[in-house]
C-alpha cells in the first residue's frame, strides 16, 4: 500500500549549452563527481566493447567518516528524430547501512526550443538550449521503517540534492563557475540567509509580541504614533516581521526580496533616528543594526545568481505530453530496463 503511492524522483533543468557539452560533464566520472551531491567518487570499470553496458562503482560520504558504496551499470542511446540522448542506468548497494537496496532510472538530454515571449530574458539566436532531466526510483531496506523513513525524509532530501546538483551543473556550464566555488558561495549565502530569517522572526516575536515593554513600546510612545494603541501596533508590526522571515525562507529563489528588504531597513532606520535622535546613544541602535542587516541583504542580492538552488529546477513530473493513443509520458519505464 505504501509502495503503491510512492512517486519516482523527477527533476528537470534547462541549460544554455548544447547536448555534447552537457553529455561530457555528466558522462565523465571525474566531472560528474564534482557537481553531483549524491556521489563522492565514481569509477568506471573496464569493458570489452562499446556495446556492453558500462559498469561503475560509486561511493558517497555521509559524514563522520562514514561512506556508502555500491555498483551500477549504464547504457546510452540516441533518438534519431530529434537528436535527444538517453542514458539509462541501474544501481544497487549491498551495504546494510544503505537505505537504497536497488534502483534504476535515466538521464535524458533533449534539444529545447522555448516559447520566446514566455522566456525572460530571451535567449540569444545562436544559443543552444538543452532540457536535462532525470527520473529514477529505488527499493528500500529496513521494512516498513525504511519505507516511512524514505517517504518522510530521504526521498524529499535526495530530490532536493538532485535538483541542487542540476543547478550547480547549469552554473558550471553557463557561467563557468566551478562546483567548488559554487559550493563555497552557497555556504556563505545559506549562512547569511539563516541569520536574516532568525533576525526577522526574533525581532517580530520577542520584543514586539512577548516583551514589548522592554523598549519597543517606549520608542513608539516617543514617536507619538498610535497613541494608546502602541501594543496593538507592535503586534501588527511583529506579525509582519515574522511573515517577512518566513517569506524569505521559503521564497529565497526571488532575488528582488533582498532588494526590498534593503530599502525597508534603510527607510525604517532613518525614520526611527529622525523621530527619536536619542536612539543613536543606544548600544544597538537603528543606525548600526539596520545598516548591518541591510549589508547582509545586499551581499545575498549580489550572490543570488551565482548560488545553486534546487528551486530553479522542476521537481514534479509533467502529465502526458499528448493525448494521442499509445503516446507515453516523457520518460517511461522502458528506460529502466538495461
Amino acid at each position: 500500500m505504501l509502495s503503491a503511492k510512492r512517486k519516482p524522483v523527477y527533476v528537470e533543468c534547462v541549460i544554455a549549452a548544447d547536448i555534447d557539452k552537457i553529455w561530457n560533464h555528466t558522462q565523465t566520472p571525474e566531472k560528474h563527481e564534482q557537481w553531483d551531491l549524491r556521489f563522492t567518487h565514481i569509477t568506471y570499470l573496464p569493458r570489452k566493447s562499446q556495446q556492453e553496458p558500462q559498469q561503475f562503482h560509486y561511493e558517497t560520504r555521509i559524514g563522520f567518516g562514514i561512506s556508502i558504496s555500491g555498483t551500477g551499470q549504464t547504457r546510452a542511446s540516441v533518438e534519431e528524430n530529434d537528436g535527444a540522448r538517453l542514458s539509462a542506468l541501474a544501481f544497487s548497494s549491498e551495504e546494510r547501512m544503505s537505505l537504497i537496496r536497488t534502483g534504476g532510472g535515466y538521464w535524458k538530454y533533449v534539444p529545447y526550443v522555448p516559447c520566446v515571449p514566455c522566456v525572460s530574458p530571451a535567449p540569444q539566436e545562436d544559443q543552444a538550449l538543452t532540457k536535462f532531466l532525470t527520473r529514477y526510483d529505488y527499493k528500500t531496506r529496513w521494512g516498513l521503517v525504511g519505507a516511512w523513513l524514505d517517504r518522510l525524509l530521504f526521498r524529499p532530501l535526495i530530490t532536493w540534492a538532485t535538483a541542487w546538483s542540476f543547478d550547480c551543473l547549469r552554473l558550471w556550464l553557463e557561467r563557468e563557475l566551478s562546483p567548488r566555488i559554487s559550493t563555497k558561495l552557497s555556504l556563505i549565502y545559506t549562512s547569511i540567509l539563516a541569520v536574516l530569517v532568525f533576525i526577522w522572526i526574533w525581532h517580530g516575536l520577542v520584543p514586539k509580541w512577548l516583551y514589548p515593554e522592554a523598549g519597543e513600546q517606549q520608542v513608539l510612545e516617543l514617536l507619538g504614533l498610535f497613541p494608546g494603541q502602541e501594543k496593538a501596533a507592535l503586534r501588527v508590526a511583529g506579525t509582519a516581521e515574522i511573515l517577512m522571515g518566513l517569506v524569505l525562507l521559503f521564497g529565497q529563489r526571488y532575488r528582488w526580496l533582498y532588494g526590498i528588504m534593503t530599502v525597508m531597513l534603510v527607510v525604517l532606520g532613518v525614520s526611527a533616528l529622525v523621530g527619536v535622535p536619542i536612539l543613536l546613544k543606544a548600544p544597538f541602535n537603528p543606525l548600526t543594526f539596520n545598516l548591518a542587516v541591510a549589508a547582509c541583504c545586499l551581499v545575498n542580492w549580489v550572490l543570488h545568481p551565482y548560488v545553486p538552488m534546487a528551486s530553479r529546477c522542476v521537481m514534479r513530473e509533467p502529465r502526458a505530453v499528448s493525448n494521442t493513443p499509445g503516446k507515453k509520458k516523457e520518460g517511461t519505464k522502458d528506460a529502466f530496463n538495461l
